[in-house]
């Protein structure tokens, strides 16, 4: 079984948007963190750019000690590129999701105290963000914005959108959600509902699928 593991459940931004230090934001400073695995059968000083969510964590631990996998698990093992077997699919997309704390839009929200004044938020920072690679476009970001964090949600409760093409607008600076049509939108805004609803095998499916735009 793998010996050591390092990740963590997020990044963080410290001032990019004008923001406060927090981790709870749909852009890159956020979501991408580095895997670093050690272990039995993995050979060393070795990279690769294989897809690797924190739902891939539990069943990838499974598999390498020889456990069955859960059939409504929503991550995939990584056991098979840890070996050094390169993915047969190099295009992909997933959901990145967060609900907001808080009580109501911009009123009592969430607040950790004097000793840690920057850390905040409220329940209209709650987003479903559909992050997307494909050789051919590059990396794409996708994402509705909700007014209110109760479930389930509704794309009435939507009350803002950002997209992002990241190869070309790599700090995402400049919001191009005007220049999608309106097919590309209906069908990004599919996307993440069924993701946002699947499980198990249904979520893993999904993960090599490419929209119009990808």
């Amino acid at each position: 079984m793998c010996k050591h593991s390092v990740s963590r459940s997020a990044g963080y931004h410290l001032g990019q948007f004008k923001q406060q230090g927090e981790k709870r934001q749909p852009y890159e400073e956020d979501i991408r963190v580095p895997l670093i695995v050690r272990g039995p059968g993995i050979k060393p000083n070795t990279t690769t750019q294989a897809l690797a969510l924190s739902i891939d964590m539990a069943p990838t631990f499974l598999d390498l000690a020889g456990w069955p996998l859960p059939e409504d698990m929503d991550g995939q093992s990584l056991k098979p590129i840890l070996l050094g077997e390169e993915p047969a699919e190099t295009n992909y997309q997933f959901l990145v999701e967060y609900f907001g704390a808080g009580t109501s839009p911009g009123v009592g929200c969430f607040y950790y105290g004097p000793y840690v004044p920057f850390l905040h938020d409220c329940v209209n920072n709650t987003f479903l963000s559909l992050r997307m690679h494909d050789s051919q476009n590059g990396d794409q970001i996708f994402s509705d914005f909700f007014s209110t964090d109760a479930v389930p949600m509704s794309q009435s409760d939507i009350y803002f959108r950002e997209y992002y093409n990241i190869t070309e607008d790599y700090w995402e600076l400049h919001n191009a959600v005007a220049s999608l049509t309106d097919k590309e939108t209906e069908e990004f805004e599919n996307t993440i509902w069924n993701f946002h609803m699947c499980t198990g095998s249904s979520c893993h499916k999904m993960r090599g699928k490419k929209n119009s735009r990808a």
